[in-house]
């Protein structure tokens, strides 16, 4: 973990209530910076504050293990690439003209954003079948799985 930010979800999840909402407990153990993203406003929550509370607070919850101490135990990786197909057929059509309508790889700023554009339309072609995808793998699976999408 980076910073006790990053604590509040493991936490509800190990106690499996909510035990204190999450601008609360960022207020108490986090540090804060007000960050701004053109004309918008948010709260940045970095670092640790009261480490000493915030250690007696998760000693009992947690048990720290190194990476060297585990690895023995963990079963080997398994990577799997799988291709989703587009649900929404319009959306997709829409990515690929705006993906073929940008130059080669040496691409200026503003055919970045176009890129960017394209690519975000792409994932909105196949949420739904991702969706679909993600509930039937959840509901026929018993075993523990990492995702990343």
């Amino acid at each position: 973990l980076n910073n006790a930010a990053e604590l509040h979800t493991q936490l509800q999840g190990v106690l499996g209530v909510e035990f204190a909402p999450f601008k609360k407990f960022a207020e108490r153990y986090c540090y804060s910076k007000v960050v701004r993203y053109g004309s918008f406003r948010s709260v940045k929550w970095s670092g640790v504050k009261r480490e000493v509370e915030l250690s007696i607070l998760i000693r009992r919850l947690m048990i720290r293990r190194r990476k060297e101490e585990v690895l023995t135990q963990l079963p080997q990786k398994r990577r799997q690439r799988i291709v989703v197909p587009a649900s929404d057929i319009t959306a997709l059509k829409e990515a690929e003209k705006m993906f073929h309508s940008t130059d080669d790889f040496e691409l200026p700023e503003s055919n970045q954003d176009d890129l960017r554009d394209a690519f975000k339309k792409m994932c909105d072609a196949k949420i739904k079948s991702t969706q679909d995808y993600l509930t039937y793998l959840l509901e026929s699976c018993s075993d523990k799985m990492l995702l990343f999408g």
